[in-house]
């Protein structure tokens, strides 16, 4: 539940910044696999 105080502008660039670094950490976490997977025998 968001208080009736909430900066919502300033909620929804903080969950801009969190989409960001999650899709970050996704790509970063996919090409790790990948290099793995090119390793496999």
């Amino acid at each position: 539940m968001i208080p009736a105080d909430a900066d919502e502008t300033r909620i929804l660039e903080l969950k801009k910044i969190w989409e960001e670094v999650c899709r970050k950490k996704i790509h970063e976490a996919y090409e790790e696999y990948l290099k793995l997977l090119g390793n496999q025998p």
